[in-house]
C-alpha cells in the first residue's frame, strides 16, 4: 500500500492517478473537509488529522506502507519532514511530488512570516493577507484594522480570526485560486496597498494574485517556500507513477 499526504487539488489528482495504475493507496489529509474531496474508489482508504511521527510511524506500521508520496502543499513543512524521518528510520522510499515554482519578478521576496511584517511595519496602508489562517498573529502588531485576511470559509478557520481580534469587515472567507480580474477587484473593493502572499505555484493561483497587485501598483511581499532537502522532486504526475512501479511492484 502507498501513504499519500495530500490536501491540495494536484494532490487529489495525483491519488486518482496512483489507483487508476492498480495501486491500493492510504491517503492522509490534514482536515475532514480534505478528506471529503477525495471521495471513494475500492483501493483508496482516507484518514485525516495531524499526524506527528510517532503517528506516522504507526500508520506504516498497522499499514504495511511500502513508500510514502508527499504531495502535501508547498508550506506544509512540518509534515514533509516528519514524513521524510519516519521513511529514512523505517527504510522505505520517499517520494515529494510538488508544483512547480512561480517564476515572476515585481516582488519583494521574504524568507519568513516575521520577515515579512518587518518589511511592512513602517508603512501605511492597507494589507491583505493571503498566507493562511496559520500565522496571522505575526501581523497583528502592524494594527488590526488596515489587515484584510483572505481565508478558507471555514467555522474554525473564521473562529481563529475572531479570536485574534479580526472584525467581520476584515475578513474574506473565499476558496480560491481565482482569475486576475477576480483579485483586483477585492483589492480595489478593499483599498489595498500591499500584498503579503506565499508561492502556491500556478495551480494555486500565485501569478494571477500577483500579476492583478502589480498592475494596480501594489506592492507584493512574497513569503519564500521553506528550505527542505526531499532529494528528487517530481512535478510530472506521471514520472511518479513510473517511480512507484519501480519501486514497488
Amino acid at each position: 500500500m502507498i501513504l499519500l499526504i495530500g490536501g491540495t487539488k494536484d494532490g487529489r489528482d495525483l491519488a486518482k492517478d496512483i489507483l487508476n495504475s492498480n495501486f491500493k493507496v492510504l491517503a492522509s489529509t490534514a482536515t475532514k473537509y480534505g478528506k471529503d474531496l477525495l471521495g471513494e474508489h475500492p483501493n483508496l482508504t482516507v484518514i485525516y488529522g495531524k499526524k506527528d511521527y510517532n503517528d506516522m510511524i504507526g500508520v506504516i506500521e498497522h499499514n504495511n506502507i511500502k513508500c510514502i508520496v508527499d504531495a502535501s502543499h508547498p508550506y506544509a513543512e512540518n509534515i514533509s519532514r516528519t514524513a521524510i524521518k519516519v521513511a529514512k528510520d523505517k527504510n522505505i522510499p520517499y517520494l515529494r511530488y510538488e508544483r512547480l515554482e512561480t517564476e515572476i519578478s515585481g516582488v519583494v521576496r521574504v524568507k519568513s512570516y516575521n520577515e515579512a511584517a518587518e518589511v511592512l511595519k513602517d508603512t501605511t496602508g492597507n494589507i491583505m493577507l493571503t498566507i493562511g489562517s496559520n500565522n496571522l498573529e505575526v501581523f497583528s502588531k502592524l494594527g488590526i484594522n488596515r489587515l484584510f485576511v483572505r481565508v478558507l470559509p471555514s467555522s474554525v478557520v473564521l473562529e481563529k480570526c475572531e479570536k485574534l481580534g479580526f472584525s467581520p469587515k476584515n475578513i474574506i472567507a473565499i476558496q480560491g485560486p481565482f482569475f486576475k480580474e477576480f483579485n483586483r477587484e477585492i483589492y480595489r473593493q478593499f483599498d489595498i496597498e500591499f500584498v503579503v502572499t506565499k508561492d502556491g505555484g500556478e495551480e494555486g493561483g500565485t501569478r494571477n494574485k500577483i500579476e492583478a497587485a502589480i498592475e494596480d501598483g501594489i506592492k507584493v511581499i512574497l513569503i519564500e517556500r521553506p528550505k527542505i532537502y526531499y532529494g528528487a522532486i517530481y512535478s510530472e504526475k506521471s514520472k511518479i507513477i513510473d517511480r512507484l512501479n519501480n519501486l514497488c511492484l
